[in-house]
Formats: C-alpha cells, structure tokens, sequence
C-alpha cells in the first residue's frame, strides 16, 4: 500500500512551508512514502484564512489519498496540531504526529511572541522595500492581515483543543523544552483526552523552542530521523 505523510504548517509569514527540508530528506533518502506539503492558507488571500475553508481543504485533500488508496499519516505543526485531530474523526488515519502542539488560544509566553509578530511584519514590510518581488507580496500583508490571521487560528484553536480525545491511532508528540509559546504542562492535557488504549510517544528535545523543526540555527536531522521512525 502507499503512504503519504500531509504536513501541516504553523503560523507562517511570507517563508516557505514549515516542512519544506524535511520532504527534501526524504526524497534524498528514497524513502517509501510520500511527503504532500498541504498550505492551509494564502498570506495575502483572507478568504482563506477561515476556519472552515481550511478544514474543507483538508478534508478534500485527505479524501483523495483515501480515494487512491493510501495509508495516510498527518504531521501538525504548532495551531495546525488540532487540525489533524479533528480529521481523526471522518477519516482513516493510521498515524499521527504533533510538533509544538498548541493547545491554550492564549498563555503569557504566547501573548509575548503575538506581539512580535506585529512589530517584525513591519521590520519585513522596511525590508523589502528594495527589493521588488518580495514587495509585492508583503504590501499585502499589513498589520490588519496579521491580525485576522491571527484572529482565525485562535478560532481554529477554539474549534479544536478539545478533540483530541478522537485521536485512535498512534500518536508521536514532540515538544522544545524551552517552547516560547505554549506549555509543557499543557502536553499532559492532550494526553489525558486521547483514549488510555492509544499508543502516545512523547518526546521533550532539550534546548529547543517552538520552532526548532523549522529554525536554520539547528541541525534539524535528529528531529527527522525521529519522525521517520515513527512513521516506519
């Protein structure tokens, strides 16, 4: 049977998908599964910014795979993660994993990093002023957008920190020690709404933050290696 790991994006402004080096490892390492990087919204397209266009596009997504006949896993990433619970439900998924899960809309760390989120959209915005392309594409992306960005997935979060408790497959949950946005106590709240009959691996890496599967400061290998063995 095929396999296909669907990775969801975090918060993103104007990069690449979060998991863009991860397919590249596994398409060097001519591994047997695919890697479908699924963007759930558009930066400078609000419409799909709602809560509902992104779970419409993930259903679709996942429903083709099925259709296809695919073993399908999810990868969640930071507000994502409660996306890929809430698809437990309606669909087969064999395999889960959740990096940086966040599971409270808000929490003293997280108000911190909100915040700077506003002033580095404008340091962006002064930035690309010298360079054409990147213009065009930041001019759309004021502080309004970032706002009912960030409106919507604390929708999102809303919507789904409560149903984990659908997770029934293996689940992999990886976690910095030093998460700038979230909690580590909070981890203990997702694993207590999946069932006590489901395989949960959770693995706190020292030294890393909330994005150290997407930082270039680190060497990102060790955290690959341990998705594909889950994954395997």
């Amino acid at each position: 049977m095929k396999r296909v790991v669907i990775c969801l994006h975090g918060l993103i402004k104007d990069a690449p998908h979060d998991f863009v080096p991860f397919k590249k490892y596994v398409e060097e390492l001519n591994l047997d599964f695919e890697v479908d990087l699924l963007m759930l919204y558009d930066i400078s397209n609000k419409k799909t910014f709602k809560f509902k266009n992104k779970v419409k596009l993930l259903h679709k997504v996942i429903a083709d795979y099925e259709e296809k006949g695919y073993e399908i896993i999810l990868v969640g990433y930071s507000f994502s993660c409660g996306l890929c619970a809430k698809m437990a439900k309606k669909h087969k998924i064999s395999k889960i994993i959740l990096v940086s899960p966040v599971f409270k809309i808000l929490t003293r760390k997280g108000i911190k990093y909100y915040f700077g989120l506003f002033f580095k959209s404008f340091k962006l915005r002064a930035k690309a002023t010298v360079n054409k392309k990147k213009r065009n594409r930041l001019k759309k992306m004021n502080s309004l957008y970032l706002f009912d960005l960030l409106a919507s997935c604390f929708y999102s979060l809303s919507r789904t920190n409560k149903l984990y408790k659908r997770i029934k497959c293996p689940l992999f949950i990886m976690f910095g020690e030093f998460d700038d946005i979230s909690e580590p106590t909070l981890i203990g709240k997702i694993r207590k709404q999946v069932h006590h009959s489901v395989n949960v691996n959770i693995k706190f890496y020292k030294g890393a933050n909330h994005v150290f599967i997407m930082s270039n400061k680190v060497d990102k290998i060790p955290y690959y290696n341990d998705m594909i063995n889950f994954i395997n």
